[in-house]
């Protein structure tokens, strides 16, 4: 237990629940209902391949930010001394090149995906302090989701189908690029500029997944559903609204707060804040699943429940 509590801390292991969420969103949005025959064996590969690519980032993200950690975060395990350069270096090198070797035994639109994936993994890590780095963290999500659409899709399935893919992607790739946005100083605060930029991206997203709600009409006609999937997509959309606005009430309520705190005050309750939106990522991806898909809706219940060992988890082990 000594050992693995820092090597899940150099991992921010909780946060691997969150990208299973991105590629079960990502494969289930153009399901069509029908269980059988599923290829399970592919979804496990792009499971195990998107969770070796996040936590080589997480690696490498310590490996990057080594000197400033000494700094600011001096209890993290590599700016401690807990883990030397060469073994996390090792570890991290050992998961991207496994994560790249799963996506490819998928088919070679998920390797390609896979390595564009990789390589905003590595322009984030090192390049963080560019204005852009927060797109490229949010592209990370986006692409993990398009992963996940490999698992039923490709690039010649139905083109309705691709651009429902691509409107989520784009939804959830500006609402992570939000949150990197007030954790780029999170040690230090945030401003209400931070506040602003989240708040119009966060009005995109919305925007953007009811677009993607009212298009995906084009697929899953309602005049075709049975009464009962009906029924479940009226719940879905109840569901989904009252979490969306929940959400955009409590954090805003809560980022207006901290902005008129003093800078070591608001530096630690940023933290907090962006760790308790971090751990409501699963369940919103899976209230976007129901609102978009309702035949998909026992797949966007186990998404919601992925929300919980994050939650969990995150009592003892940070996740920011």
């Amino acid at each position: 237990m000594n050992k693995f509590l820092p090597l899940a801390r150099l991992l921010r292991l909780p946060l691997v629940f969150s990208v299973a969420a991105d590629i079960l969103l990502g494969a289930f949005l153009c399901f069509d209902g029908n269980f059988n025959n599923l290829p399970w064996p592919t979804l496990a590969l792009l499971l195990l391949s998107s969770a070796c690519l996040y936590l080589s980032g997480m690696v490498f993200n310590d490996l990057f930010d080594i000197r400033q950690d000494r700094k600011e975060r001096s209890n993290r395990p590599l700016a401690s001394g807990e883990f030397s350069w060469i073994t996390a270096l090792t570890l991290a090198v050992s998961l991207i090149i496994s994560g790249l070797t799963s996506a490819y035994f998928v088919s070679h639109d998920a390797f390609h995906i896979a390595v564009a994936l990789a390589i905003c993994i590595l322009v984030y890590d090192g390049l963080k302090w560019l204005p852009f780095a927060p797109l490229m963290m949010g592209c990370c999500r986006g692409l993990n989701i398009i992963l996940g659409g490999t698992f039923l899709l490709d690039q010649n399935s139905d083109p309705a189908k691709l651009t429902l893919l691509a409107l989520v992607a784009a939804a959830l790739t500006l609402h992570i690029t939000a949150i990197t946005i007030l954790a780029r100083h999170e040690a230090q605060g945030i401003t209400n500029t931070q506040i602003r930029w989240w708040t119009a991206l966060n009005l995109i997203t919305l925007t953007t997944i009811t677009a993607a709600t009212f298009y995906s009409h084009t697929i899953f006609k309602t005049q075709t559903l049975s009464p009962f999937h009906i029924a479940i997509w009226i719940i879905g959309i109840i569901f989904a609204s009252t979490q969306f606005i929940v959400y955009a009430m409590k954090f805003s309520a809560k980022l207006i707060k901290i902005a008129n705190y003093s800078s070591e005050e608001s530096g630690k309750f940023t933290q907090r804040t962006i760790g308790q939106m971090l751990g409501k990522y699963s369940m919103q991806c899976g209230c976007i699943l129901w609102l978009i898909n309702p035949i998909a809706w026992p797949i966007a219940i186990i998404i919601m429940l992925l929300s919980w060992p994050v939650q969990w988890l995150k009592r003892y082990i940070p996740i920011t």
